[in-house]
């Protein structure tokens, strides 16, 4: 796991941010998310697979493997909106959390269960930490600020077992239908107990 700060130049992050707050009052979100239900969530938005293609070479520098996209997800959270501590499915071998706005300025933290203790991390717009969304378990306690705009991006490693993962089985970025449920009980595979957790060197 690694923390990239400034992982999108500060203009594109402006844009960035504007687009959400626009799409979070205008559209109403094209899945429905169990794990944050109160919470606008889009899957393959088209601005946040952009980004995702945009920080695919910083987020392989990190991991130091070649990577293939799989899908992103794009969510804006409101007060009081958290989720329970999970791991994600195989599609997310490979994750980067990236902040576009925190208006409250005080950076909401992702928390992670690592081997030896459990680690919140905390971001500011334009920072991105880069993990093993299917071996860590991570999670959120609630925000007390009004609102934060969350894109998530997720890669398989090329050649590696879950490679039948790319593009998250679509016939490409972009495409809005996802193969299952994106549902947090379709997110991962195992319980907690069977994860192993895995850092970047």
């Amino acid at each position: 796991m690694q923390v990239v700060r400034n992982a999108l130049p500060p203009g594109l992050i402006a844009v960035a941010a504007e687009y959400c707050r626009l799409k979070g009052k205008i559209f109403k979100p094209l899945f429905t998310d169990p794990l944050c239900p109160n919470d606008f969530s889009v899957y393959s938005d088209l601005l946040a697979e952009s980004i995702m293609v945009a920080v695919q070479p910083t987020v392989e520098k990190v991991c130091q493997q070649p990577l293939i996209p799989t899908f992103s997800y794009l969510r804006i959270y409101s007060r009081g909106s958290s989720f329970e501590r999970h791991f994600d499915r195989k599609a997310c071998e490979v994750s980067g959390s990236l902040t576009i706005e925190a208006p409250s300025g005080e950076p909401w933290p992702l928390n992670f269960a690592l081997p030896k203790q459990d680690l919140a991390v905390h971001l500011a717009a334009g920072d991105m930490v880069v993990y093993r969304g299917s071996k860590i378990p991570h999670w959120r306690e609630p925000l007390q600020g009004d609102y934060q705009a969350q894109i998530i991006v997720n890669f398989v490693v090329r050649g590696g077992p879950d490679e039948e993962y790319a593009f998250d089985k679509r016939r490409g970025l972009g495409y809005p239908t996802a193969p299952r449920s994106l549902a947090s009980s379709g997110r991962g595979g195992e319980s907690e107990h069977r994860c192993k957790t895995q850092e970047f060197s």
